[in-house]
């Protein structure tokens, strides 16, 4: 699959140079600037190339490429560049809307690596569609090298519409590629699927749980056995300056759907449903609640079927009382109360399509109240009671002990700061990297996980679905 990234490279004369040196890839060469990016080849038999528009809108009047823009993509055998042919640009449509049921407004987030003032988010869902020019190699000042087919006929691929929260996915895409493509060409990163935005509400967004480095953007996202699942898009950062980025991408499926007439028939879709990588969180996700505490937000654990809750105590201020506390539970419309068995009965199954039933959740939002609240900073807890008795609390079930050790493959599951409204919790994972212990028992978990605002609360498990314990904090250090 990596073979099927591509380098790209896009340039173009007398265009203003301040539009490029807000980028972090951009050269120049004599009166034309150039950046650089990635692609995917989508379609082998054709030559056909699709990027994100972002990466081309300096290029772009009037939704029109200009007359003068070159176009070309990395050949890594021969260390030459080969020319592109500009098709067309093409949005995926309903994709804004659909991610802004996790994110939030829009004009909420910018573009990272970006500081000029144009107009690059309105790209961001918009794909860019190139065609291979087949014949002619270039060297890297534009001369021709040589004249030579490039064939691409012997690289396959298989597409895959199964995406499902804490799946193990490959980013490929070539960063810092223009200053040394042999080096950085088709870089392989390990992430995560964080989040998935309702298929009910049209094409679907991918939240990344996982680090791209400026000039991966448009590159393919792959699941575990290689299938190719979305398109990689620029990271978007907070604008308030809240120090946390998230990647996303736009599902193959729709990016296929927005391209089609550019395309051949001929292309694979698995129809395999499972990946080993998921972690079977499935019952535990029914137990993870958001809380909220006037206009702050936090997750928490139902604990019982009588309706406590367990969450961070720095939600509540000791100073002041709070004027209305709630819990988001699931309805149970779509999801009637599990039995009472251990959740992790089951854990030798093949995983199912997890997100294909979380995307049909309703929740409905129940008052609470505070019943204790630790005194302790260290231990910083609150107990909750929602105040009407509802047969769809689904409590957390707790093996006792549950074994952890540093170096422990580990995930998040919680509201973080873009959990704003009918989503599932999301994901974060990394590893245990200390054990804090006192008089030989572990006292605090410290993880390599991403914590964001509204994590604290959330649930601390084991790659095999096992409760390791209950979020408390994220610590940031400013100008370190």
């Amino acid at each position: 699959m990596r073979e099927r990234g591509v380098l790209l490279r896009c340039e173009a004369a007398n265009i203003d140079e301040r539009v490029h040196q807000s980028r972090p890839l951009h050269q120049s060469l004599g009166d034309r600037l150039i950046i650089a990016g990635s692609g995917f080849l989508v379609d082998p038999m054709l030559g056909i190339i699709v990027t994100t528009a972002t990466l081309l809108a300096p290029f772009v009047t009037e939704k029109k490429i200009l007359p003068k823009a070159k176009f070309w993509r990395w050949i890594d055998s021969r260390s030459l560049w080969e020319e592109l042919e500009f098709l067309s640009l093409c949005h995926v449509q309903g994709f804004f809307e659909n991610l802004s049921h996790i994110i939030g407004p829009a004009s909420d987030w910018k573009l990272d690596w970006k500081t000029d003032g144009t107009d690059a988010l309105r790209w961001y869902d918009w794909l860019a569609v190139l065609k291979v020019k087949r014949g002619t190699l270039f060297n890297h000042d534009g001369t021709v090298a040589s004249h030579e087919v490039v064939s691409d006929d012997h690289l396959m691929c298989i597409f895959s519409n199964n995406i499902n929260r804490s799946q193990q996915i490959s980013l490929i895409g070539s960063p810092f590629g223009l200053h040394s493509p042999w080096t950085f060409y088709n870089l392989n990163i390990n992430a995560s699927v964080s989040a998935i935005t309702p298929q009910e509400h049209g094409c679907r967004a991918i939240v990344i749980d996982g680090t791209i480095h400026p000039g991966m953007e448009g590159g393919v996202v792959t699941n575990s056995n290689g299938d190719a699942i979305g398109i990689l898009l620029p990271s978007l950062v907070r604008k308030d300056g809240y120090p946390t980025r998230f990647a996303f991408a736009i599902a193959i499926h729709d990016v296929i759907n927005a391209i089609k007439p550019h395309l051949s028939n001929d292309l694979t879709f698995s129809q395999d449903v499972s990946d080993d990588s998921v972690v079977p969180f499935h019952n535990l996700q029914h137990s993870v609640v958001m809380v909220r505490c006037d206009s702050r937000h936090a997750s928490g654990v139902i604990i019982s079927s009588d309706g406590y809750i367990l969450t961070s105590g720095h939600l509540f201020s000791q100073e002041k009382k709070p004027a209305q506390i709630s819990v988001r539970i699931s309805s149970p419309k779509f999801h009637p109360l599990e039995s009472s068995h251990s959740p992790f009965q089951s854990l030798d199954r093949q995983p199912q399509s997890l997100d294909s039933q979380s995307q049909v959740f309703d929740y409905v939002w129940m008052p609470c109240q505070v019943v204790y609240k630790s005194q302790s900073p260290l231990l910083d807890i609150a107990l909750l009671k929602v105040e009407k008795k509802s047969p769809t609390l689904s409590p957390i079930f707790v093996e006792f002990p549950s074994r952890c050790w540093e170096g422990q493959h580990v995930g998040i599951l919680g509201f973080p700061i873009f959990q704003h409204v009918n989503s599932p919790p999301s994901w974060t994972e990394g590893i245990v990297s200390k054990l804090v212990k006192k008089d030989d028992k572990v006292c605090f978990i410290q993880t390599t996980a991403s914590v964001y605002r509204g994590s604290s609360g959330g649930i601390l498990i084991s790659d095999q679905g096992k409760i390791l314990g209950i979020v408390k904090a994220n610590i940031v250090v400013h100008n370190a």
